[in-house]
């Protein structure tokens, strides 16, 4: 927990700060967070909506000497086009970006290009999930945290929600995962205390005192581990990769 509050003070100033903050709040995907649009954020509701991807294809116009394009796409699947609910700190980041935006609109002028993306680069355009690599890369050794890639902000979400004991079911929506089935394949070794503390309530629920108690004791004990785990921050879950990955992974 403490490297993830590390890395957020760390970005906090820099342009892709509140980028960050999401695709950690959130476990969103690099492709993800860069392609949110202001349209899709409701104000009221508190919520955002996770619709588009930016990535960079094969350019298969033969009239254009450049062997790639960025692109702005919808994507594919449902469950991965999802509805996130917002907390009250983190519609005051989006606030914030709004802010910063508009400075940079006023900045560049004639020269700015609106395309309704909450993150853009200075003249509006979408910003290159490698540009955003090369930056994040940069952020997280002046933080002192070491080489990191935008990937694992994702991993880094989805355990740290594990760890805070929220249901696997939940953070499967919040990931987009086509099903639970790869939550709990990737994620589901944060949750076995909880399984092993049910089953030991259960037997001091129909066995006795002595087993009910042993089990509180285990379940108070996991509950402890994954706080822990939790407290070690990134470094945990990087060497975990996403079974699930989606074409707007980097």
């Amino acid at each position: 927990m403490q490297q993830a509050r590390q890395l957020v003070a760390g970005a906090e100033s820099d342009r892709i700060g509140v980028a960050i903050t999401l695709a950690l709040a959130y476990g969103l995907r690099c492709g993800e967070v860069l392609g949110l649009h202001w349209s899709a954020v409701d104000w009221q509701a508190r919520t955002v909506a996770v619709t588009h991807g930016v990535k960079r294809i094969k350019n298969r116009d033969g009239s254009s000497d450049r062997k790639t394009q960025l692109v702005v796409s919808e994507l594919k699947t449902q469950k991965s086009r999802r509805m996130l609910a917002r907390t009250p700190e983190i519609m005051g980041k989006l606030r914030d970006q709004q802010a910063r935006q508009a400075h940079l609109k006023c900045v560049a002028g004639a020269l700015w290009q609106d395309h309704g993306l909450v993150f853009t680069s200075t003249v509006g355009t979408p910003i290159d999930p490698d540009n955003f690599s090369h930056v994040f890369s940069r952020l997280c050794e002046s933080s002192g945290l070491g080489h990191w890639h935008p990937h694992e902000l994702r991993h880094s979400g989805a355990s740290l929600m594990a760890a805070q004991r929220t249901p696997l079911h939940v953070v499967s929506e919040v990931l987009g995962h086509a099903s639970i089935a790869i939550t709990k394949d990737v994620y589901g070794h944060l949750v076995e205390g909880d399984r092993r503390a049910a089953a030991e309530s259960m037997s001091g629920l129909l066995f006795g005192t002595r087993s009910r108690e042993r089990g509180s004791q285990r379940g108070s004990q996991s509950h402890k581990n994954r706080r822990s785990q939790a407290g070690e921050g990134l470094v945990t879950w990087r060497a975990r990769r996403d079974s699930n990955p989606q074409p707007s992974d980097p």
